[in-house]
């Protein structure tokens, strides 16, 4: 009988090792991959903001007499996307709500939040009606 045996393949120490390694891996991705889909969700909703508020000013920019009310920017009946101007393509959404909620501008071009301009109420998820400062 031979002491060392010649046999093909890996202990169960070796395999441990490679399974607590992976884990630790694991364990350290997480959090970075979180915390860069958290980022790039708020910089998408701030993109949105300033495309909406340089929208506004080049609608008035174009006649300075026209005066901007408060209204959702929900590619509706807003005029930044009406047919025949079209300042945006399609009303932005959204990205930090799971894509539900427009944006809303109040009567001096602000982005604000969803139907606060207009006189709604703040959505649950938005801590203030200003500047949609869910971010």
């Amino acid at each position: 009988m031979n002491a060392y045996s010649n046999s093909a393949g890996f202990t169960l120490v070796e395999l441990m090792v490679v399974v607590l390694i992976i884990g630790v891996l694991v364990g350290i991705a997480f959090p970075v991959f979180n915390t860069a889909s958290r980022t790039a969700t708020e910089r998408t909703c701030q993109v949105n903001q300033r495309t909406i508020e340089g929208a506004v000013q080049q609608w008035i920019a174009i006649d300075p007499g026209n005066a901007w009310t408060a209204q959702v920017i929900d590619g509706t009946t807003d005029v930044l996307t009406a047919a025949g101007t079209e300042y945006i393509k399609t009303a932005p959404i959204c990205p930090g709500v799971d894509g539900l909620l427009y944006y809303a501008v109040n009567g001096e071009g602000t982005v604000t939040s969803d139907d606060v301009a207009a006189g709604g109420a703040v959505p649950a998820v938005w801590t203030s009606s200003v500047g949609h400062d869910h971010y």
